[in-house]
């Protein structure tokens, strides 16, 4: 058994090396480096979060929140051309550490999922973070889990194929028990009996709401957010696919996706090519948050076509931008961007045209609704 472990333990060092080997001799430049390093800031961040969110430990939140600000700090690094002048120097170690992240990256995430398609995180029998560990599995099994956003839009896809005002139908009582959503992906208000909860109710106050919900859909507590709060475009968007059987809003999301993540490694240049294809297949967040269906996954591929693609054809950039706005707000925090980008690149004119078809496609989308609010 010894000598088994030492062989599989000079693999390991083997492919490491290799993989080290490998960006050395590449084109690595210090922000595609800082890119890989972002990714496991933010999957530490997430962690930290998340667990102290599910134990309520103050000092996990605490040094999460830290971990983000650095998170976002190395984003802002990345968006700076300057930045590769500035730590041209520094690639000794920028290379060696962005393939070690890589390596462990793909083995974990390769080690998440082999868990996920056998036995489920609960099952997982180590004791690795004292009494809290089932508990921090448990959460970590949800996470790929519908929440009550997502479990409202798949609601609201088939309410508007069946002819019903989405937005008026909406109701998290029926969707809990229809999706499976698990109580700590539920969203509490602070109204009713949490109005005076700090910081957060507990999950047995949770429980209590959540089964009067379930119990009576059409008269949801108001401790419980019920309604559906994003664009038409969340439940649009998805529509035709379920019309043709695909009932799944994750497996939707990912027929969406996987075209443009190929378009997107096409148009990158061949040089950075297989670093966007790494940087793709460890960036453990997007792959969870599609496992999850989490609604924001589905506006990213919009916002990536947006970005990228050709000018010549300012409407077809501008058209999925519109998309983007169309189907969650935390897309209309690119926009201004976006705008920017085109007016340096193409002028006013077209900078004007570009939000006509921008206000257009969200316009024809919601405009139905806004005109129809149930209130």
């Amino acid at each position: 058994m010894p000598e088994q472990e030492k062989a599989d333990e000079s693999r390991v060092r083997h492919i490491i090396g290799r993989v080290k080997g490998f960006y050395s001799r590449s084109h690595l430049t210090p922000r595609v480096s800082l890119f890989f390093i972002a990714i496991a800031v933010k999957l530490l961040a997430s962690a930290l979060s998340g667990i102290g969110f599910v134990v309520g430990s103050p000092a996990l939140l605490i040094s999460g929140t830290f971990v983000w600000l650095l998170f976002f700090a190395i984003l802002f690094m990345i968006a700076i051309p300057k930045t590769d002048y500035l730590l041209h120097n520094h690639m000794r170690w920028l290379k060696p550490t962005s393939a070690t992240i890589f390596t462990i990256l793909l083995v974990v995430g390769l080690m998440e999922l082999s868990i996920i398609l056998t036995i489920g995180f609960t099952s997982v029998n180590i004791n690795i973070l004292g009494e809290d560990t089932p508990q921090i599995f448990e959460s970590f099994d949800n996470t790929f889990a519908y929440n009550d956003a997502t479990a409202l839009c798949h609601q609201a896809v088939f309410n508007f194929i069946d002819g019903e005002n989405p937005y008026a139908e909406a109701s998290i009582g029926s969707a809990i028990t229809e999706y499976d959503v698990p109580l700590d992906k539920l969203t509490p208000l602070r109204e009713g009996r949490f109005a005076n909860i700090f910081p957060y109710p507990d999950a047995k106050q949770i429980q209590i709401v959540a089964q009067e919900a379930i119990d009576n859909p059409l008269n949801i507590p108001p401790e419980l957010e019920s309604s559906l709060g994003y664009p038409a475009g969340c439940f649009l968007v998805s529509a035709p696919f379920a019309l043709f059987g695909i009932s799944d809003l994750r497996l939707i999301y990912f027929i969406i996706v996987l075209p443009v993540l190929a378009y997107t490694i096409w148009k990158t240049p061949s040089r950075l090519r297989i670093f966007i294809i790494a940087a793709f297949i460890v960036s453990l967040e997007l792959w969870n948050s599609l496992v999850a269906g989490e609604t924001g996954f589905l506006c990213f591929p919009f916002l990536l076509l947006a970005w990228i693609l050709p000018r010549k054809r300012l409407w077809l950039p501008a058209l999925f931008m519109g998309m983007a706005i169309a189907i969650k707000q935390v897309a209309w925090f690119f926009l201004p961007f976006y705008l920017i980008l085109i007016f340096r690149e193409e002028g006013f004119r077209k900078t004007l045209y570009s939000m006509a078809i921008i206000a257009g496609c969200f316009l024809v989308l919601n405009v139905p609704y806004i005109i129809g609010d149930h209130g």
